[in-house]
C-alpha cells in the first residue's frame, strides 16, 4: 500500500469516530490525496503520527475562502486625499462669490409682498439681518442662491432664482459681504455668522450707519437671528446651499480659524440630501470632463 492509500485508509477509519467537523474536513481532503495534490514527503512525515495529527497537518491544504473586502482600500483613501483639493477648486469655480449687486427689478415686488405684506415700494424697509428699519434706497433684495451658480441647483431644489424664498432684504453693505461669502446665515436656526474675522477689528468694524448717525457693527450682527415684518423666512434649502459653500470658502481664505468654524445644521427633511446630491452631481460631471480632457491630451 502506497503512502497515499495508507493516508486515505487512516482518514476514512478516523472519520467513523471523529467529530462531525473533522469528518467534513476529511471529505474535502480525501479527493485531494487521491488526485496527488498533497506531496508524498508531507505524507511520509504525517503518517508516523496519530490520525488526528495527520488530519491537522493536512488542513493547511484545504482552500480557504478569500477574506471579505475592506470597506475602504488604501487606493480609495489615496484617491480621496488627492481629489479633495480638486473638489474644493471645482466647488469654488462652480459657486463663486460675486461683487456686483443683484438685479432687483424682477424679484423685488414679490419679495416685498412676502416679507413686508405689500408690493408697493415703502419709504423704509427692514433689513432682515440687522433688524433695522432703513431708508428703502439703502436696502437691496439679495439672492441667496446666486444667479451665476449652476442652474440645476435651483431646479433640483424646486426653487426659482427670483422667488421670495431665495431673497433676503439686506443693507447694501451686508449684501456685499453676503455675496462674497464674508457672511452667511445658517439654515433652521436662521443665525447670522460673520465669517471674516477681520471685520471685527476696529478699523473695519462698521457695517453701516443708521439714519441718526449711530453705527451698527459687524460684531453686533454676528449671532443675530433673521427677522421680517410678516414673520416669513427664506428657504432653509437656499440658506443651506449658501452656508455649505461660504464656510469652506472662508476656511480656504483663512478668514476664520478651524476652532470657530460653525456647523451647518441638518435640514429636518430630505432637503439636505438633495443639496448634497446636487453638489456631488456637479463634481462628478466636472471630474469626468477633466479625465476626458487629460486622456485626449495624452493621445496627442
Amino acid at each position: 500500500m502506497g503512502r497515499v492509500e495508507e493516508a486515505v485508509s487512516i482518514l476514512e477509519e478516523y472519520s467513523s469516530v471523529c467529530s462531525e467537523e473533522d469528518a467534513k474536513k476529511i471529505g474535502k481532503l480525501v479527493p485531494m490525496l487521491l488526485q496527488g495534490e498533497i506531496g508524498e514527503d508531507k505524507l511520509k512525515n504525517l503518517l508516523m503520527k496519530r490520525p488526528a495529527a495527520l488530519l491537522g497537518g493536512l488542513e493547511d491544504f484545504i482552500p480557504q475562502p478569500p477574506p471579505p473586502p475592506q470597506e475602504s482600500s488604501d487606493l480609495e483613501e489615496t484617491l480621496k486625499r488627492v481629489l479633495e483639493p480638486i473638489n474644493h477648486l471645482l466647488i469654488a469655480t462652480a459657486f463663486p462669490p460675486k461683487s456686483a449687486s443683484s438685479n432687483q427689478s424682477e424679484c423685488k415686488p414679490k419679495a416685498l409682498k412676502y416679507y413686508c405684506g405689500s408690493k408697493e415700494q415703502p419709504s423704509e424697509l427692514t433689513c432682515s439681518v440687522s433688524g433695522e428699519k432703513l431708508p428703502a434706497a439703502s436696502v437691496r433684495a439679495g439672492h441667496i442662491i446666486q444667479q451665476q451658480w449652476p442652474g440645476y441647483v435651483l431646479a433640483k431644489n424646486r426653487l426659482s432664482g427670483n422667488s421670495p424664498h431665495n431673497i433676503l432684504f439686506m443693507h447694501k453693505s451686508i449684501e456685499d459681504k453676503f455675496d462674497n461669502f464674508q457672511l452667511t446665515v445658517l439654515p433652521v436656526t436662521r443665525q447670522v455668522v460673520v465669517l471674516k474675522s477681520k471685520l471685527f477689528k476696529s478699523e473695519h468694524s462698521c457695517a453701516f450707519k443708521r439714519p441718526d448717525g449711530t453705527v451698527v457693527t459687524w460684531k453686533e450682527l454676528d449671532g443675530r437671528v433673521l427677522v421680517s415684518d410678516t414673520g416669513e423666512m427664506p428657504s432653509d434649502v437656499a440658506l443651506h446651499c449658501h452656508a455649505s459653500v461660504a464656510i469652506p470658502f472662508a476656511v480656504r481664505r483663512r478668514w476664520i480659524g478651524m476652532a470657530k468654524v460653525p456647523t451647518v445644521p441638518t435640514l429636518p427633511t430630505a432637503s439636505s440630501q438633495e443639496v448634497t446630491a446636487v453638489l456631488e452631481r456637479y463634481l462628478e460631471d466636472q471630474l469626468a470632463a477633466v479625465v476626458l480632457q487629460h486622456s485626449s491630451t495624452g493621445r496627442k
